[in-house]
């Protein structure tokens, strides 16, 4: 670089070296000398290639928009705080038991779980998809069947519906038995898909009377997992691939084994969150000077991402793979579940069913922030505060380079089933509901990672009440906060993407001005107004060390250190949920009534 080497290269085949930095390195190289910074500053792949990564998108190749279509377009999308449309939704006068929400990718969904089933689905405008809608009409579909829970993917055009079947005890007083349905439809037409083999699958493990059913999927595989709410009674998951109904993972998890939480972290990685809920045995060693602690756990799970059905015989076990281990907790902290939130996970629409044109840019799997959580029940004064932990998937997708020794990952195999509990998956294949268990009898061969190697770096945590009232998409988490005696609610916006930490303005100053991409630390906590056409909006980054001193929740002072830009606003706002997607914020009033969008 010092003998001007890159410069004297032809532009184009400098533009081509460039593409393959990110975002820190382009920023200094910009400060190298003039022609570099006229390169980057007038070049429309490598202007595209900073605003992806500022947020946090991944390029889509087939796109059949160039370059410049796509930069005016991102651009256009970057507007703030701008309220685009109040809309009522239909008033179902029900409880909040009858009724759920979803939103994704620009869709809002609104289900009535009775008798017959009703979802109403809203387009939201989007000026990165090229759909800025000219008023938000709803579109309805009935159900004979009440809708446990609901899944959409727009880019695939697919709705899949989770229902509860039971049927009616036998004469002889057989106890009902009950199974799980999915069923596969188009989202545009709300009929069967037409890339899907069979338009409704079965859970081949009996579920759960009553609990929760959470239906999830990433690019073509769809996961059921049930548990009870109490810990009770055995938890299951299923992995299918929608489009064949071939299963890719088929496990149970008797007690005390029984996870809290399930979700994807990639086409074939998923996790799963556990809490100690059996009674604690003290150790041998405690000398009574204080009690056993509990340590909630982070389980990473590798499977199969084959496209056939599995041989006769074969395991549909998932691999373990990892375990990241989180604060202790004194023992006497009781804790109902610990949970955890995170957007539907795309993946590049390459590996879609539907061969359509997509969208110029996409949120990929490992850009994703999860949310981490403990539920109490019930909440009263008395209770701890509402503590998450922010994570970002690609510090759980990393799991790898926390073993300090190459080991073979351990196989989960089950013991051999009776027969009377075989189920029949298609014309010939016979499976059975196995058990997780390690073969060996212990997991001596995963990776086992504590807090201390992994948490204060990669994870931040907050419990200073500020609400879980809120939904995360991408690496953007949404939450609202009630003002006490006040007139106005805020709105509050946690980005942990680190190229986001900058404001636009600084940006194109670096890029201007030759700045080799750093500044001076701010004053911690300092806030600074943003300029967003007249709105009352305000914003700092969060690049410090933030501590949760050792105390009625953990056994000891917990650091966290992951830095995130924080975006408030106050609004009038008399709502009960906030939604996100890449481009709207979607503020959802009481009763279910009416929704409030604006753009991000």
């Amino acid at each position: 670089m010092g003998n001007h080497c890159l410069t004297e290269l032809p532009e184009e085949i400098v533009v081509q070296i460039l593409l393959e930095l990110r975002v820190t390195a382009l920023l200094r190289c910009s400060a190298v000398c003039k022609k570099l910074r006229s390169i980057i500053t007038s070049s429309s792949p490598i202007q595209y290639h900073i605003e992806l990564e500022r947020l946090g998108y991944v390029d889509e190749p087939r796109s059949e928009l160039g370059v410049s279509e796509r930069l005016a377009r991102i651009r256009k999308h970057r507007r703030a705080w701008e309220d685009l449309a109040w809309t009522r939704t239909e008033d179902y006068s029900l409880t909040y038991g009858d009724m759920s929400s979803y939103m994704t990718c620009g869709i809002l969904a609104f289900i009535r779980r009775v008798v017959p089933s009703k979802m109403t689905i809203f387009k939201l405008p989007s000026t990165i998809r090229g759909t800025d809608v000219q008023g938000i009409l709803p579109v309805v579909y009935t159900f004979e069947f009440v809708i446990e829970s609901v899944n959409i993917d727009p880019e695939q055009d697919l709705l899949a519906l989770l229902e509860r079947r039971t049927s009616k005890s036998t004469p002889d007083g057989e106890r009902a038995q009950s199974s799980h349905y999915i069923h596969i439809r188009s989202l545009s037409t709300c009929k069967p898909h037409p890339s899907a083999v069979a338009a409704v699958l079965q859970s081949p493990i009996e579920p759960i009377p009553t609990g929760e059913f959470l239906l999830e999927h990433i690019g073509d595989s769809i996961g059921l997992f049930s548990h009870d709410n109490h810990h009770m009674v055995t938890a299951s998951l299923v992995i299918f691939q929608w489009a064949t109904g071939s299963i890719k993972t088929c496990v149970s998890f008797p007690q005390p084994n029984v996870p809290d939480h399930f979700s994807f972290l990639s086409p074939t990685e998923f996790l799963l969150t556990r809490f100690p809920h059996d009674p604690l045995i003290p150790d041998a060693h405690d000398d009574g000077s204080h009690s056993p602690s509990r340590t909630p756990t982070i389980e990473i799970y590798t499977f199969s991402h084959g496209t056939s059905l599995p041989p006769l015989g074969s395991s549909l076990l998932p691999i373990h793979a990892a375990t990241f281990m989180l604060p202790a907790m004194p023992g006497d902290v009781l804790v109902d579940e610990f949970r955890c939130e995170a957007d539907f996970p795309r993946v590049s629409p390459t590996a879609a069913i539907s061969q359509e044109p997509r969208p110029p840019f996409y949120i990929s799997p490992e850009n994703r922030t999860f949310r981490f959580f403990f539920y109490w029940g019930q909440i009263d004064d008395s209770d701890p505060p509402d503590p998450a932990f922010f994570v970002r998937a690609s510090t759980l997708l990393d799991y790898d380079k926390y073993r300090h020794t190459q080991t073979p990952r351990v196989l989960l195999n089950p013991p051999a089933p009776p027969s009377s509990t075989n189920t029949r998956i298609g014309p010939d294949a016979v499976l059975a509901s196995p058990t997780l268990i390690n073969k060996s009898g212990d997991d001596s061969q995963c990776v086992t990672i504590p807090w201390r190697a992994w948490g204060p770096k990669n994870t931040r945590l907050l419990d200073e009440g500020i609400g879980l009232y809120g939904e995360c998409y991408g690496s953007k988490v949404g939450q609202w906060e009630t003002m006490p005696h006040a007139d106005y609610n805020i709105i509050r916006v946690l980005d942990f993407n680190p190229y986001s930490l900058r404001s636009d303005q600084d940006e194109a100053r670096m890029l201007a001005e030759g700045d080799d991409g750093y500044r001076e630390e701010e004053e911690e906590g300092a806030w600074y107004a943003l300029d967003f056409k007249g709105k009352d909006v305000d914003s700092r980054d969060v690049t410090w060390t933030s501590v949760s001193p050792k105390g009625c929740l953990f056994a000891e002072d917990v650091h966290t250190s992951l830095p995130y830009r924080e975006t408030i606003r106050r609004v009038e706002y008399d709502g009960v949920w906030v939604f996100m997607d890449e481009e709207n914020i979607v503020l959802l009033h009481q009763g279910y009534c009416a929704f409030r969008v604006c753009t991000l």
